[in-house]
């Protein structure tokens, strides 16, 4: 038996909260088993405010599994509940069933403090984007890991088109090392390969796919066409409008910490911009696009995507696509009446 656990995780880092997970998740299985080789029967259920009240988790929490060893269960988005709400999920983690994991997340970065006292301290932790001047190690260490040496030039070019947590990093740099491998198996070149900046500027036409970013620059720009043709790609390559939302929500999250900038007359200090992670060349031309095209819009943006992220789980694949389009439309409809008349011609 393993004792039950409760961790709250919050911060935009994306990467290093999975690996968090991951790693107690492992702890956790072994605890059940003893086993590291054992093949564990460990059921996962995952829940969403807005889909499913506080009061049902709790009571699904407290009834405990009965056609499994253990039980995994994620909350996301947990900072939707209100605290009268969460103190329902709190009755649970004072008292926690064997054999349970439980994990609540959020992108934001004050946890809720119901749930962080309930937690404790050593259970509660914010995950930060990776500062600048953590980045560049962070990149040389995994392409070290996997076989390769990066010059100094490549790593700048990496951190020009790549965005800020580490999730986004790993996907950017696996899709490049398949094809260096590749040509490495080819010209049948032992031991760590060097990747200069030509290299990867070479396969990264290959390897850009298109991404909840990448839509986001096109919203920002507020172009509806480029919106939906990014978007269409997206849902034709199998990518679920829940992952679509959290990448936006993202973005969203940090045009509001850039607006707040912008009130304080703080939009053009790049020390300010930095520390709410606007770093890249990329990110600077996007926000302040977003500011001049949508103005103070960002708290609208977060609300009208968490609406069409409930009415998509609540209306299954069948009208995906359609809904999609709508709330691509909503979007833009958030266009500072002066720029109304000239894009919607």
């Amino acid at each position: 038996m393993a004792q039950g656990e409760s961790y709250l995780f919050y911060g935009p880092e994306i990467g290093e909260k999975q690996d968090a997970m991951a790693e107690i998740k492992q702890r956790f299985i072994f605890r059940i088993y003893g086993d590291e080789q054992a093949q564990p029967n460990i059921e996962t259920t995952t829940f969403y405010p807005g889909e499913t009240s506080s009061a049902d988790i709790a009571a699904f929490l407290f009834t405990g599994s009965l056609f499994s060893d253990g039980r995994v269960v994620y909350v996301k988005n947990i900072d939707a509940f209100k605290e009268s709400e969460t103190k329902n999920i709190a009755s649970y983690i004072c008292a926690p069933v064997e054999n349970t994991l439980l994990f609540m997340t959020s992108d934001e970065t004050k946890p809720d403090k119901t749930l962080e006292t309930a937690c404790g301290k050593r259970n509660t932790r914010v995950f930060w984007e990776l500062f600048d001047h953590q980045k560049p190690q962070w990149l040389r260490n995994y392409w070290q890991k996997q076989g390769f040496r990066l010059t100094d030039d490549a790593v700048d070019t990496l951190l020009e088109m790549i965005e800020n947590n580490t999730d986004a990093l790993r996907g950017e740099c696996s899709r490049l090392m398949m094809f260096f491998r590749n040509e490495q198996k080819a010209a049948g070149v032992q031991g760590p390969l060097t990747v200069d900046a030509a290299a990867i500027e070479k396969h990264l036409s290959h390897t850009r796919n298109e991404s909840a970013f990448t839509l986001f620059s096109a919203i920002a720009a507020g172009d509806l066409q480029k919106s939906l043709e990014i978007l269409h790609a997206l849902l034709a390559a199998q990518e679920s409008p829940v992952s679509i939302f959290a990448g936006l929500g993202w973005n969203y999250h940090k045009f509001r910490d850039y607006c707040g900038l912008y009130e304080k007359g703080l939009a053009g200090n790049d020390f300010e911009l930095k520390k709410i992670g606007i770093t890249t060349p990329k990110a600077k031309k996007d926000y302040p696009l977003a500011f001049k095209n949508y103005g103070h819009a960002a708290s609208r943006f977060i609300s009208i995507t968490s609406e069409f992220d409930m009415l998509l789980r609540a209306e299954g694949s069948a009208l995906k696509e359609t809904l999609m389009d709508v709330y691509l439309h909503r979007i833009m409809r958030e266009r500072l009446p002066s720029l109304q008349n000239r894009f919607d011609k």
